[in-house]
């Protein structure tokens, strides 16, 4: 039992790294989101969304993981997509804010 202890702490620091990693994904999907405001582009990018998956299946170093990094990607590309949608119709984007560079 002591190692399926040690084996749930390990993941429990494993989802603290992601939900900080996620958070800080989600604060530069709202610049994104800005930025197409900004500039009328569509929320939905095909080529991107078809390049980001590959770059994580090439990432993989066990490439028996390759369906679920697929499926966790495109299910966290279809959560930033919901994300920007809300955001792009709910930001107020003054035109002091939509004409400066985002950072």
């Amino acid at each position: 039992m002591n190692e399926l202890v040690a084996y749930r702490e390990e993941i429990d620091k494993i989802d603290k790294e992601l939900t900080q990693l996620f958070e800080k994904r989600m604060d530069v999907a709202f610049k994104v989101a800005l930025f197409k405001k900004q500039n009328n582009l569509q929320i939905l990018d095909k080529t991107r969304e078809e390049e980001v998956v590959r770059k994580a299946i090439d990432r993989l170093q066990n490439k028996d993981y390759q369906d679920e990094v697929i499926d966790f990607f495109n299910h966290l590309m279809s959560i930033s997509k919901d994300f920007q949608s809300k955001k792009m119709l709910t930001v107020q984007c003054p035109l002091t804010v939509c004409n400066e560079p985002l950072s």
